[in-house]
């Protein structure tokens, strides 16, 4: 089995998909990875046509640590 590094090059930032529909009064509730995070952001989708976990395929740094998370339980190592 060959290991390979990939390293994807920041060229492009892309802002917060939902960030026109969220509501700037529950900015001061929002910490991140929380579940109160996740919650607002479900009733921040809800104001859009897409499900929530649309906006989360094309969230990358979302998609990132998913990523990392699947791959360290797979027990690679570094």
């Amino acid at each position: 089995m060959r290991h390979f590094e990939v390293v994807v090059l920041p060229e492009i930032t892309l802002p917060d998909p939902l960030r026109p529909a969220r509501l700037a009064c529950l900015d001061a509730h929002r910490h991140g990875n929380t579940q109160q995070d996740r919650a607002l952001r479900s009733l921040d989708a809800l104001a859009t046509p897409w499900p929530l976990f649309v906006f989360d395929i094309f969230d990358f740094g979302r998609m990132r640590d998913t990523i990392k998370e699947y791959f360290a339980t797979l027990g690679l190592g570094e």
